[in-house]
């Protein structure tokens, strides 16, 4: 399956949303109601409810995350090439410049 890359910072959003909110409402109804007959209806409710706060906020959160990321990755990667040379296979610093 071939997905076109303009729909990866959302599709990205999606399972990230998807399984946080899964593990996260486990954890959460099972030390709030514990496992008791009607845990797994309790369980796929606050999935829900989770997911459909999480997917909306991924999409607010993914991107200035995203940002902040590169922006450091950048300002890295500047501080890097004034001192060694970096490799451009592996991307390390191979060696100290100068």
């Amino acid at each position: 399956m071939i997905i076109n890359p303009k729909y990866a910072g959302p599709l990205i959003g999606l399972i990230i949303s998807l399984g946080m909110s899964f593990v996260m409402s486990f954890v959460m109804v099972s030390m709030n109601v514990g496992f008791t007959a009607n845990f797994l209806n309790k369980w796929m409710h606050a999935w829900a409810a989770g997911f459909l706060i999480g997917f909306p906020a991924s999409a607010v959160f993914v991107p200035i995350a995203r940002k902040y990321v590169f922006i450091h990755i950048i300002r890295l990667g500047l501080l890097l090439s004034k001192c060694c040379t970096i490799s451009r296979s592996t991307g390390f610093c191979m060696r100290l410049a100068g």
